[in-house]
Order: structure tokens, then C-alpha cells, then sequence
């Protein structure tokens, strides 16, 4: 069903999103920039179509509205109370400090748990639509999801190692 996927046909084009309103869809593309960072190497989630992908999912699969949906309130909520503006409106160091209490489940807060259900769905959405993304770049290399995923992990690998290369 991924190759119906038309914002990874149109990467690079400014799309309307058709789901989120504008400030939904800005912070979604703030969180997968985030998660999906731009680096010497590589564009960020915004340069595959990361945001548009998501956008896409939200109307091809209504299920998943009232996470987003809910998920995007609740943290513009907790950005609030905790900085005085929404998520969008935060520094990068808050943006990041609030991804960081959200990312990974087992050491948030329990009064977190939505927010961790939702940034889990972002990230997820995030990172199945990098791997569409890196299959279309490679025509001629693995065409099935798990071979993609294969890809796509080792390249994110790599990354991390010369990250943490750089840091030591």
C-alpha cells in the first residue's frame, strides 16, 4: 500500500497539508525534523517528505486522527505549562528537553504517558516514511519493507557511530 504514497512523489514541493490544520502540521514537522535531523551528510525529515507522509496517513487511515490530533494538544498543552508557549514557539533546547521526556517509555513520567504514546507514533510514522523515501532514492536495491528497513538502519547507524565519535 506505500506505493500510493504520493507526497514521497512530490518531495521538494510545497504541499497543502490535508489534514492537519497549519499549526498541526508545523508541529509535526518540527518533531520529525527533530527526530530526523538535517547533518552534513544528509537532509532532515522535512527534505524526504517526512511531514507530508504523515499528513497522508492521517487521512488514509482514520484511526490514527485522535492520537495526532490529541497527541499535538496535549503536548502544546505541556509546553505551556512548562514554558509559556506552544511546542512551535519553543526554543530548539526546550523542543528538545521536551522530545527527550517523551522518548523513551520506560524512564518517563506516568502523568507522561500520552505524550509518549504520541511521540512513539511521530517517530514511528517518521521513520516508516524515511525508509519509503530511501527505497525511491535506490531504485534497483531491496523493494520490500524489511530489506529497506535493513538500509535505512544501517545508514542511521553510521550516522549515530560518527555522532558519538565526534562527542568522545
Amino acid at each position: 500500500f506505500l506505493q500510493k504514497i504520493s507526497p514521497l512523489n512530490n518531495v521538494g514541493k510545497i504541499n497543502k497539508p490535508k489534514y492537519f490544520t497549519a499549526h498541526e502540521y508545523a508541529t509535526i514537522t518540527a518533531l520529525a525534523n527533530l527526530i530526523i535531523p538535517k547533518d552534513e551528510r544528509s537532509g532532515n525529515a522535512s527534505d524526504a517528505g517526512v511531514p507530508e507522509f504523515i499528513d497522508f496517513m492521517m487521512v488514509d487511515q482514520p484511526d490514527r486522527q485522535l492520537l495526532m490530533r490529541g497527541g499535538i494538544r496535549w503536548l502544546d498543552s505541556e509546553c505551556r505549562r512548562r514554558y509559556s508557549q506552544p511546542f512551535v514557539k519553543a526554543t530548539g533546547a526546550q523542543q528538545v528537553e521536551m522530545c527527550d521526556a517523551l522518548a523513551s517509555p520506560s524512564k518517563a513520567r506516568p502523568e507522561h504517558s500520552h505524550g509518549v504514546q504520541f511521540f512513539s507514533a511521530v517517530r514511528d510514522l517518521s521513520l516508516t516514511a524515511l525508509i519509503e523515501y530511501a527505497r525511491k532514492l535506490r531504485p534497483g536495491h531491496p523493494t520490500d519493507l524489511v530489506s529497506g528497513t535493513q538500509v535505512v538502519l544501517r545508514g542511521l547507524a553510521r550516522r549515530w557511530l560518527s555522532l558519538d565519535q565526534e562527542v568522545d
